[in-house]
């Protein structure tokens, strides 16, 4: 089907070679802990609910650092607060800030009650995503990188070492002059920069990637867990081609709304799956496939361009 191939060429080039309006301004966000609001918060009958908003932070069987460890939670991850504080504060460094918080008792999003440290976690769910230093913005950036800034930025960011020149690989074969941060490291981002040196695309892909969107879509996100969060059947290219496995349609789902300024590219497993050669080549699946349930289609890039 020549006009699928044409269609995602088109929005690929498309996003490619647009100039930016206005880039947005880093700002650096420093978290203010409520575990001291605690107290105040035991009297409340409402259900009241933390963020956590640094990532690995650990969930603990009991309160203390020594406390034997559930988990390690994500950023964004929701809690419930259960009313209950320890009785002692511990002294801990959190993205180069000392903090002196007590421990919470908390359920976690399956259910499981554990400890979590109270500098780690805030109510606010606004001051948590700005802090998130691994968060992916649909037409604003990934971490401290911003479209529409240029390499400067990013090594004043991320320091002149991590950030290398070099062209960048774009479907059909062409590729298109950019730099890279994190070079050769599993949470690399390619920066496309247009003729006048400002990045107009940010691109991840690998197999893992600590970078992740407010929804959790991150490297690795299931097929059967992208169709979740959408709440629709979701469509995308058939595989094995350069624009193989891009997402095409989210069906008017929660996720639409990234569709303009977020381009997201599946996989499927190495070792392939029942029946995968009847979905190669140009060609429109839907998730709604029996073929295609539990069977380790991931995401394998993310594509992060302005809106229109």
């Amino acid at each position: 089907m020549k006009m699928i191939r044409h269609f995602l060429l088109c929005l690929f080039i498309a996003n490619a070679w647009s100039l930016l309006i206005t880039s947005c301004g880093k700002k650096k966000t420093i978290i203010h802990s409520d575990a001291d609001l605690s107290d105040s918060l035991s009297y409340q009958q409402d259900e009241v609910i933390y963020y956590v908003w640094v990532d690995n932070l650990r969930a603990r069987k009991k309160p203390g650092k020594e406390g034997e460890i559930i988990r390690e939670l994500k950023s964004m991850e929701k809690l419930i607060y259960l009313n209950e504080k320890s009785d002692f504060k511990e002294e801990v460094n959190l993205r180069g800030r000392v903090y002196n918080e007590p421990w919470l008792k908390v359920k976690l999003p399956e259910g499981e009650i554990g400890w979590v440290y109270g500098g780690g976690v805030t109510t606010d769910k606004q001051a948590a995503v700005e802090s998130d230093e691994w968060l992916i913005r649909p037409g604003i950036g990934v971490g401290h990188i911003r479209l529409g800034e240029t390499i400067r930025e990013a090594q004043i960011a991320y320091g002149k070492d991590q950030v290398k020149k070099q062209k960048l690989y774009i479907p059909e074969g062409e590729t298109q002059d950019g730099f890279v941060v994190f070079p050769n490291h599993a949470n690399q981002l390619e920066c496309f920069i247009d003729n006048t040196g400002k990045i107009e695309m940010i691109r991840i892909s690998g197999d893992f990637s600590s970078w992740h969107t407010t929804e959790g879509i991150r490297i690795g996100t299931t097929l059967d867990e992208l169709v979740e969060l959408n709440g629709k059947p979701i469509q995308f290219s058939g595989f094995g081609w350069d624009l193989g496995g891009a997402i095409i349609s989210f069906n008017q789902g929660k996720l639409e709304k990234l569709k303009s300024s977020l381009h997201i590219t599946l996989t499927y497993p190495e070792q392939g799956f029942s029946n995968y050669e009847k979905y190669l080549g140009d060609q429109i699946i839907s998730s709604n496939s029996k073929d295609l349930k539990g069977v380790g289609i991931t995401v394998y890039s993310i594509t992060v361009f302005a809106n229109p």
